[in-house]
């Protein structure tokens, strides 16, 4: 349930929602890092605590239940072709 704050490679593009769930930054430099951070330090707290709940939200896709749940789709699906 935390924003989060991470530079834009991988993985985390398409899980980070920009505003939604947290941040990006495209520049691997410190002053990149800082914009972002500042821009979540300014944040109401209404729309932090959205934020937090957006990233909880998010982080329960990838739960091992989830996990579970798709890989046995995927098998059952596989196997009755």
């Amino acid at each position: 349930g935390i924003p989060v704050i991470a530079y834009k490679s991988g993985g985390l593009i398409e899980t980070v929602q920009e505003g939604k769930n947290g941040y990006l930054f495209s520049k691997l430099t410190e002053k990149s890092l800082i914009e972002k951070v500042k821009k979540l330090e300014k944040l109401s707290k209404e729309k932090y605590s959205e934020m937090r709940k957006n990233a909880r939200k998010s982080s329960e896709n990838y739960s091992e239940e989830k996990f579970k749940e798709r890989i046995l789709s995927f098998v059952k699906n596989k196997t009755s072709l």
